[in-house]
Order: C-alpha cells, then structure tokens, then sequence
C-alpha cells in the first residue's frame, strides 16, 4: 500500500509541477500541428504518430476546459508523470528500495532534459511512457506473459516514436535469456512474440483508415497505400536520418565530439552527483546477465549509438535538436542507477535525496513557460493582416505554416482564408502528387506555375508569409509581415501602420530562450523593421533594431539601420548606426567593412584601412575585406601589400575574376617599380 502511495505521489507532484510552468497555448516546431491534430484526430508528421492522436483526441474530449493546444500540452505533461510513476516501480523491481525509487523518479522527472518535454506540445511524453512501461517489465521477474507484454509494448512503443528502435538489442536480449531462465520452448515463444509485437506495431493502420476520412490534418494525405508507406517510411526525410541532410563523416574527432556532448548534456541535466551514482550502477549491473545487462543494452542503444548514428553535426542549432531525444538514455541511466542505491551506504542515498529539491529549484525559472504566448501572438499577427477572402501562400518555417493552421482549422476562425502550405505538410498538395517527393528547382518551378495561375483567378488579395521572396519569381510588396502578390485595389496601397494591430508578448528573460524562440522573435521584428525602412519610416525602424538590440545580443542589428540609411546616401545616419553596432560590443567584419566603405566615401582612407583591417582580425577568411584593402593599397601604389592581399582573394574567392586581373597588373607594376 505504501508503494502505491509512493507511485501516486510521484504522478502527481511531477504532474502539478509540469501543470504549473506549461505553456498555456502552442508552442515552437511542431506545436501548431500537433494540436491541431489532438483536436480534430488528425495524422501527424512523418511517421504520423498514430498513439499520440488518439491519446490527444480523448484528452480534448475528456477535458472540458481551455483551448485545444493546451489539451495537448496536457498530454505530455500527463504521459511525463505517468512515466516516472512507471520508474518508480521499476526502481522498486531493482533495488527493493521504496526511499531510493522515489529519489530517482523524481530526479527523472525533474532532470533539465525531461522536464522541458513535458512542457510543450510534442510527442516524446507518450515514447517516454512506453521506454519506461518496457522498463519496469525487463526489471521484473521473467516469465512467458512478460515476454509477450514486452514485444507488444515495444511494438506500440516504436509507432509512439522511431527511436524506440534503437531499444532491439536491449529488448532481444532480455527476451532470449529470459526465455532460458523460464526453460521455455522457443519455436512457439519467439512466433508468438512476434505476433505480439506486429499487433503493436498494427496501430500504424489507423493512420490509413483515418486519412481515408478526410480529416482537417492529414500529413501528406495517406489516402492510398503509396502514400501512406510515404509517411511511415519517413520519405520526405529519410528512415533513418534524424533531419533532412546526408550523414557527416564519423571520423575519430566528431565521435569524440559527440560522445564529448552526450555526457555532459547528460551530467548536465541530471547533476553530477546522479552522474556518479550512474557510474557505481554500471559496475553493480554488470553482475545481473538478465535485468542489468538488458539495462546497459537499452542505454546504449538510446545514448551513444543514437548520437553517433544521428546525421546531424555539433552547431548550436543541431545540439537543441540531439538534447530533446535524450530523455531516452535518462530512463535508462535512472535504472541502472538503481542497482547502485541497492547496494551502497545509506548515507550516499541521503545526500542524493536532496537532488530532486536541487533540480526542481535550479532549472525552475528556466523551463516556466506558463507566460510564454510569442508562437500564439505570432500568429494571430499573421492572420490581423488579411482581410476578408484572402489567398495565403506559406513557406516559412513550421511554427508560422503549423499555428496558422492550428487557427484556421483545429479553432474554426477566419474560415474566409484560403490557405496553402507550400510544403503541403499541413495542407494537401494543390502541386499534384508527386510533388511530395520532389525537391529543389523542380519543387520550385511546379510552385511557380500554379501559384501564377491561383493568384491570376483570384478576385480577393494574394499573400505570401516567407522568409526569402526571392525563392520564386512571382512579383511581391512587403506588407508588415508578409508580402502582397495581389492587392485588392489597383495596386496603390500606402503605408499601414501594422505595428497598431500587432502585439507580441516575449519572456522578458532572453537568456533561457532557445534558437527557436529567439529566431521567430527576431523574425518579427526585423520584417516590421525591413517595412518601414521600405516606406522611410526610419524612427520606427529604428524602434525595431532597438528591440532586437536588447533581446538578440549575439549580434549587432544596428548595422542593418546603418546599411538601409548608406543604400539611401544618408552617410551621417549611416555612420552613426554603423558605429553603434561596432560599440555595442559584438563587432562584426561586414558593419566594418561597411564603415570603411563609408569612410572612403568621405575621403578619410587611414579610418577605412583601420575598419578594413579590423574586419580582417575578426575574420580572416573575409574575401571583401582583403579585396578592398587591396584597393586602398593600390591607391597609395603599395604594390606588394597590394599582391599580398589579391593572392587572397584569390585564394579565398577564386570566382572574383576582378581579383585575378588586377593581381597580374600589380606584379607588373611591382616588377617595373
């Protein structure tokens, strides 16, 4: 009785936790489309992730309260929770400890790589649930209905997420010796697990069944059999590959590298002390061949072969990416751990009891997003643009094509819009069928043929949300945040003041905000920015830099004020906020070399040489800032500095025929010298 106490304590400590930092409405990647799904019992992304539908259509309809992004938020915050009740008891298989268990599942349920997930709309709270529930029947006594309740769990477990996957050597392992131990007959053992574990994976069939009902949300319409192996194979993004993109080479350093990141991201977001008590277990499971090797097999499989197997690099926005599968190896780490508590003095398990406290205290205000409304603000700022019977055409990133979405179909609002996803990810292809598997200039020039043709047809105004108008060669005027293909008058249309009906609330804290977070902030107001400037509007403009100023410190937005005003020959202006940019501590080579620029404009050539050569300390590789070096070096007949920086260029840009030309020039002239 005192276990089940335990259990339920741990579901709901961890679960009032996650109510109360969770965001309130969609969140960043895949949030808008996902809720959308839960809500109208859609098929998700690539592989469609048909457990997680279904579990969010019976938590928006069991729910009688709020909007249906945070009925889906309510699924990973409640799936988390029942995992670490899951993790006590098999923390409680393995170390006979009911004190110790409830350390570690809290530990888990707080660690600052889990606790992010349960936070937000995604999926990994129902894969984290079905690792753990594979978890706790490995770490129990073996017999024959185990087995079979293990290969039906892993096969439903892997329709949850692809991942799972690399759970098999774990889970086969455990399932022979466990067979062994039992003394069972394995010609009827391993058919019938089989057939538990094809019933598993058999929930993939709903997502035929149900695209054939046409709902809202129909990722790539699997309506037929061709296309539905298209999205359970992942086509569009390769069946194995975490992201779009061919494999890095694993050479010895990026292993190392990678591996490097592992365990700190790892001893990171469980703390060092859970990190050492993870290393005394390895040791302690070494000596269960059932449970513990099984234990260490399914870490392996889900830490360091999946980092390496990943065909992503280390960059910033790669590193993101890796942290969210990672919960998968704190499962594992967590019950390895639990061989060690078993074993080692009581007042180790003491000190560790205060981990819990330490990581609920520590990694609270960075993952309290209870505040967090930009992806939701964003979005209707997209939407306050249109006016009635709009065309809107988008290509811009998920969380623009997926909370539009979300707005128009999961909310049933501005049903007046007619709208498209250029990536017929959350909309079904206008370009035909086979544009699902085209990429590059033949996607492209499908696109411009039946986006002239809609936007020749259509009476009402034609917009675009992107982020690069130049993609294809249809005529575009910026319009606040997006462009305007066809306006609903002659084409006249003065400045609008979008910045009266936008608003957009940011977590004041940009510190704790991802490369997401911080990406679509800037996004927003540097397209307001590139609008006024546009329409001359420079103090508005200028409000805009300033807040991308304060919030995006990793760069200077100043010497984009500067640019605009140095395109207009407003050198004064230009001068000023080129120099801003340089004094705002984050120097960069092209706010240099456009301040040198400037200053030769002004006939002031040793402040030019000074800016160009600066630019040069910060990036040496910077062909510009040598090629116009050269040029002043010219100027002042230095021909060998002036041979010196054109081999440079050269080097560095061997397209800038100019450089080749005036080098052979230069060695004449230093010849004649």
């Amino acid at each position: 009785m005192k276990n089940i106490f335990l259990a339920a304590a741990v579901l709901l400590i961890s679960f009032g936790v996650y109510l109360y930092t969770m965001v309130p409405s969609i969140t960043a990647d895949d949030s808008g489309e996902l809720a959308g799904v839960c809500a109208t019992l859609g098929i998700a992304h690539s592989p469609g992730y048909p457990f997680y539908s279904l579990a969010g259509k019976a938590i928006n309809t069991v729910v009688p309260f709020s909007n249906p992004a945070y009925r889906a938020n309510l699924v990973s915050a409640l799936f988390i929770s029942l995992s670490a009740a899951l993790i006590f008891a098999a923390c409680l298989e393995i170390s006979a400890s009911s004190a110790a268990s409830f350390v570690l599942s809290l530990i888990f349920a707080f660690c600052g790589i889990v606790w992010p997930m349960a936070n937000v709309t995604e999926v990994y709270g129902t894969a984290a649930f079905f690792a753990a529930l594979l978890a706790y029947i490995i770490a129990g006594k073996p017999s024959l209905s185990g087995i079979y309740l293990a290969s039906f769990v892993f096969g439903i477990g892997i329709q949850a997420h692809y991942t799972l996957g690399l759970m098999a050597p774990g889970v086969l392992y455990w399932v022979f010796v466990s067979g062994k131990r039992i003394n069972a007959d394995f010609k009827k053992l391993l058919p019938t697990a089989l057939l538990f574990f094809v019933a598993g994976l058999s929930i993939a069939l709903f997502i035929y069944v149900r695209a054939n009902a046409n709902p809202l949300f129909s990722w790539e319409d699997p309506r037929t059999w061709k296309r539905f192996y298209q999205v359970i194979s992942r086509m569009r993004y390769g069946t194995l590959a975490l992201a779009q993109g061919g494999m890095p080479p694993l050479g010895i350093e990026i292993v190392a590298a990678k591996l490097v990141f592992l365990g700190k991201a790892l001893a990171g977001g469980l703390g060092l002390p859970a990190a050492a008590v993870f290393a005394a277990g390895l040791y302690f499971a070494l000596k269960d061949r059932l449970s513990g090797w099984a234990m260490i097999l399914l870490f392996a499989g889900t830490g360091p072969v999946f980092i390496l197997m990943a065909n992503v690099g280390l960059s910033k926005s790669s590193t993101e990416l890796l942290s969210r599968f990672l919960f998968l190896p704190v499962i594992f780490i967590i019950m390895v751990s639990a061989y060690a508590l078993k074993r080692l003095p009581g007042k180790i398990s003491v000190l560790l009891s205060a981990l819990p406290l330490f990581l609920l205290i520590s990694n609270s205000s960075a993952l309290n997003h209870r505040d967090e409304f930009l992806f939701w603000d964003y979005t209707k700022n997209i939407v306050r643009t249109l006016p009635e019977n709009s065309l809107l055409f988008m290509d811009r990133a998920d969380e623009m094509e997926f909370g539009v979405a979300y707005y128009i179909n999961a909310l049933g609002k501005r049903s007046d819009i007619e709208f498209h996803d250029c990536n017929a990810g959350v909309t079904k292809s206008i370009y035909g069928d086979g544009y699902y598997k085209i990429w590059g200039k033949g996607r492209l020039a499908l696109r411009e043929i039946k986006e002239r043709e809609l936007i020749r047809k259509r009476t009402g105004a034609v917009y675009y949300a992107t982020f690069d108008p130049k993609m294809i060669n249809i005529p575009r005027v910026q319009a606040g945040l997006l462009y305007l293909a066809k306006p609903l008058n002659d084409g006249s249309r003065a400045p609008f003041a979008y910045e009266i009906i936008y608003s957009l609330r940011a977590d004041g804290d940009s510190k704790h905000w991802d490369q997401r977070y911080q990406s679509l902030y800037s996004s927003h107001r540097q397209l307001l920015a590139e609008y006024f400037l546009s329409n001359g509007l420079w103090e508005k403009a200028e409000r805009e830099y300033e807040g991308l100023s304060v919030y995006d410190r990793n760069r200077s937005w100043w010497g984009n004020l500067g640019y605009a005003h140095h395109s207009r020959n407003n050198l004064a202006l230009a001068e000023k906020y080129y120099r801003k940019a340089v004094e705002s501590g984050h120097e960069d080579a092209q706010v240099l070399i456009n301040l040198g620029a400037l200053m030769e404009q002004r006939g002031d050539t040793n402040s030019a040489l000074g800016c160009y050569r600066r630019a040069i300390e910060i990036d040496s590789n910077n062909s510009q800032a040598h090629y116009n070096l050269a040029v002043l070096y010219w100027r002042r007949s230095k021909w060998a500095d002036v041979i010196r920086e054109l081999e440079l260029v050269a080097r560095l840009d061997p397209k800038n025929l100019s450089a080749a030309e005036y080098l052979t020039i230069a060695r004449k002239r230093a010849e004649n010298k």
